[in-house]
């Protein structure tokens, strides 16, 4: 036995005709992006005909007031600068385009990813723009958090073993340029085994940290502190001139500052 469903209204040759408009009612409204159709007037005007904001929003770079109104006249200008060139740009070509663009909102810049669709009436012209533009800071944001985690020490927070040799190579093709030199300062603890196995890790992650900290307020801008492994540091020193024996007075000023800190003992916190 065969079981029927009622797919919609149909003709009468049999075929499936598209719902009534009404029958979307409701539906822009509980989706999670930014949905806008910008009008094409006939001498390339651009005019925002509907806005719809996306579920749960607070604000956003778009607003449901600018429909009748040129996106020229009603974006913020740093918005209109991001979005106008876009616009042009699917005018021109013809084409989708999916990019990402920053707006400020609330006082604070947020991620987008848009896409902009040209729409074309029955003599194929284009004479609307159909965007849709979805919040992604959130992910930006877990994306360079996971960046952050893969390059530096979780301990300390230095760059580790492979943001330094990134750093490196980079110091080296700008000094190999510029015909500088550059210093690279290998570091460790003396009898910090004897701490770890005396005192226990927990006090010896505490020292790590301090000398971590202390190493980066002594270096500052003039270069980077890293973290190879354990008690381990290293130090690179860039765009130091050509001469040697300015390189040399560089370097022996900065070890002196680093042996006077630890000189005397380190706050290691509560």
């Amino acid at each position: 036995r065969l079981a029927s469903a009622d797919l919609g209204p149909s003709d009468r040759t049999g075929q499936a005709q598209p719902p009534e408009p009404e029958s979307f009612d409701g539906l822009f409204p509980n989706l999670y992006d930014w949905i806008y159709v910008v009008g094409v007037g006939e001498d390339s005007g651009l005019t925002f005909e509907t806005v719809n904001p996306p579920l749960n929003t607070g604000s956003g770079f778009l607003n449901p007031d600018f429909a009748g109104k040129a996106p020229a006249d009603c974006l913020p200008a740093t918005s209109a600068a991001v979005l106008l060139p876009h616009f042009r740009k699917v005018l021109g070509e013809g084409r989708p385009l999916q990019f990402e663009e920053e707006h400020p909102v609330g006082g604070r810049i947020r991620n987008f990813q848009t896409i902009l669709t040209p729409v074309r009436n029955k003599w194929g012209r284009i004479h609307r723009i159909a965007g849709i533009s979805r919040d992604i800071t959130a992910l930006k944001q877990a994306e360079e958090q996971l960046r952050h985690m893969a390059l530096h020490d979780v301990l300390t927070g230095l760059p580790n073993r492979r943001l330094l040799a990134e750093n490196l190579e980079s110091a080296l093709a700008r000094a190999q340029r510029h015909g500088h030199r550059l210093a690279l300062l290998f570091l460790d603890l003396d009898r910090f085994k004897m701490v770890n196995d005396t005192l226990g890790h927990a006090i010896g992650d505490l020292l790590l940290v301090a000398v971590a900290d202390t190493l980066k307020e002594i270096v500052g801008d003039d270069g980077m502190v890293g973290r190879l492994s354990g008690d381990e540091f290293v130090v690179l020193i860039g765009a130091v001139a050509a001469d040697e024996d300015q390189l040399r007075v560089r370097v022996d000023a900065l070890l002196a500052a680093i042996r006077a800190a630890f000189t005397d003992s380190l706050q290691t916190g509560e």
